[in-house]
């Protein structure tokens, strides 16, 4: 395995998070009341193992692919219980219709004159509706949108809305002491597996958080790779690699219980994880992005029972100022990312395993502001990328009818969006993630 080299910000960064794996998991849980703590980074010898899921290499080389085929030149679609998904965190406050872009709409130009997306920066899809040209080598190949995604008692806030948003209660009226990539870990994880759902970067325990299934939410996408491998002579890594492991292999109980049993299996999937093969993909960009790609694609092939990477973008999407330059730099560093992670998905011949969707806490609003730029809105556009027709979900957004704020209304909520692509993908019913069963938008196929 190619050892990710280690210096002394990487220790005190570590140092500083509690080994940076459970902290944001445990922070989650003294929210809870319930009498039933979510658990993050942890296994549960005693949970009952889900029948439709498996870790087991062997059975899932030979299990039959599907019938279903998706939009012309994409791959056959895995069997259910050998897919994955991958989300993409766009953090701030994307603007999806900057994403795809509605040049039709002559209320969408009334209103952005200084930030509508030039044409000639453009290609159509239709004559409503346009994505921007860093994406023509995914359109055809499996590209598609959900519009309108919001909440229908919508708040501007940050911090309120990422927290509906990891909790997967977009209107703030329900109490869940899971994240939801938690709660659909332990619907299709195997309780045995090292690690269920991974993220690569940030605080996002709350998301992850679990009953059953072992999560973790990384420092970075290669901290795995700073976890093995040492050799002597490097002492700073080589000491530290000793001394987590000792710390992991203490005993389970008391107050750092779960976070000894956190760092076991992180150090389980680091012993049992080939990174190599990813310092090898091409075509990534050096960004957060780029690189949380670039290993969630590794993990997936790794058969080790990883089927949710959740993956963070460190541009900052909150474009009160200079919205035009900064989002197509964000659009850019999208699109070149998921054409890499098409080409290695490909190349590892797992590219009908995997689905790959955006989330952001909220969209921007209709009209720009003084200084070029979007303030906090409601409503926004979603990305769904992977072996799946040119699916466009939910309606296209009204420029011409706003609410008092200058924001556009939503027309599909945080739940039907995860619902649906629970329900299409992992082929559940989307009552077993929310209370309650949300609206379905259709299918993917």
């Amino acid at each position: 395995m190619t050892t990710t080299p280690f210096t002394r910000r990487d220790f005190l960064r570590w140092a500083s998070a509690g080994t940076g794996v459970a902290a944001a998991g445990l922070a989650f849980r003294a929210f809870d009341d319930s009498g039933a703590a979510p658990r993050v980074a942890a296994t549960d010898s005693t949970a009952s193992p889900d029948p439709t899921a498996t870790s087991d290499p062997a059975s899932w080389s030979s299990a039959p692919e599907t019938a279903a085929r998706a939009g012309s030149g994409t791959p056959t679609v895995a069997p259910a219980d050998r897919r994955a998904l991958v989300v993409i965190e766009m953090g701030g406050g994307n603007d999806g219709f900057s994403m795809l872009v509605p040049y039709g709409l002559g209320a969408y130009h009334d209103l952005r004159p200084n930030t509508a997306v030039p044409e000639d920066e453009l290609r159509a899809l239709d004559d409503l509706v346009a994505v921007r040209t860093s994406f023509e080598p995914l359109v055809g190949a499996g590209l598609g949108f959900v519009e309108g995604v919001g909440s229908f008692a919508p708040d501007h806030s940050h911090f309120e809305m990422m927290r509906r948003w990891w909790s997967g209660d977009s209107e703030g009226r329900r109490s869940y002491d899971t994240g939801v990539l938690g709660r659909l870990a332990d619907l299709i994880g195997d309780p045995d597996a090292p690690a269920v759902a991974v993220s690569t970067g940030g605080a996002a325990g709350a998301i992850l958080a679990a009953r059953r299934a072992s999560t973790l939410s990384l420092p970075d996408a290669w901290t795995l790779g700073r976890l093995t491998g040492a050799s002597p002579d490097d002492q700073l890594a080589f000491r530290f690699q000793r001394a987590l492991r000792s710390f992991g292999d203490g005993p389970s109980d008391g107050a750092r219980g779960d976070l000894r049993r956190s760092t076991s299996q992180l150090i389980q999937l680091a012993d049992r994880l080939d990174l190599g093969d990813a310092d090898q993909a091409e075509g990534y960009p050096s960004t957060q992005l780029g690189d949380g790609l670039r290993a969630a694609a590794a993990m997936i092939a790794s058969d080790l029972g990883v089927r949710i990477v959740h993956v963070p973008m460190n541009g900052d999407f909150d474009t009160h100022d200079g919205h035009p330059y900064r989002h197509a730099a964000l659009m850019e560093d999208l699109a070149t990312s998921l054409v890499a992670f098409r080409a290695d998905l490909e190349q590892r011949a797992i590219a009908g395993r995997v689905l790959t969707m955006t989330a952001s806490e909220f969209g921007r609003r209709a009209g720009d502001n003084d200084s070029d730029g979007l303030d906090h809105g409601t409503a926004s556009t979603a990305l769904l990328w992977g072996p799946i027709n040119e699916v466009r979900w939910g309606a296209c957004p009204d420029f011409s009818t706003l609410d008092e704020g200058g924001d556009v209304a939503a027309t599909c909520s945080l739940e039907s969006y995860y619902g649906s692509v629970v329900q299409n993908w992992f082929e559940l019913d989307p009552g077993e993630l929310f209370d309650g069963s949300p609206d379905s938008l259709g299918s993917l196929w």
